[in-house]
């Protein structure tokens, strides 16, 4: 949960994806998949999307652990992006190897929202 902690860190409004990236790449498995209402990104995929949340000026802030499970937990943080409406975003993150391996949201089209903005 730390790591997670420093990369949500990382969007404070002027990270460049090249510092974003050696975080992420640290926090997420190789085999990480991120669901949407539109179905599942990987890695490489959801890492564009980061790409662009980081050049529009994101900023993650709130972020908190809501509950723990055997090889998960339960989260929410908000995520900022220009003059849009924050996402109040809650999801379960599924760990495996010490790296999240799976991101379910609570709410789906909201992590499509995010996709979006991204753009």
């Amino acid at each position: 949960m730390e790591k997670f902690k420093k990369y949500l860190a990382a969007y404070d409004g002027a990270a460049e994806w090249s510092q974003v990236q050696p975080l992420y790449d640290d926090l997420f498995h190789a085999y990480c998949v991120f669901v949407t209402a539109e179905g599942e990104l990987n890695k490489a995929q959801w890492a564009e999307m980061t790409k662009g949340l980081a050049a529009k000026g994101a900023v993650a802030s709130g972020f908190e652990v809501t509950g723990v499970e055997q090889d998960s937990f339960y989260y929410k943080l908000t995520i900022a992006v220009g003059e849009d409406e924050p996402l109040h975003l809650t999801a379960k993150a599924t760990v495996k190897d010490e790296q999240l391996i799976r991101i379910e949201p609570v709410d789906p089209a909201l992590y499509s929202t995010m996709v979006e903005r991204s753009r």
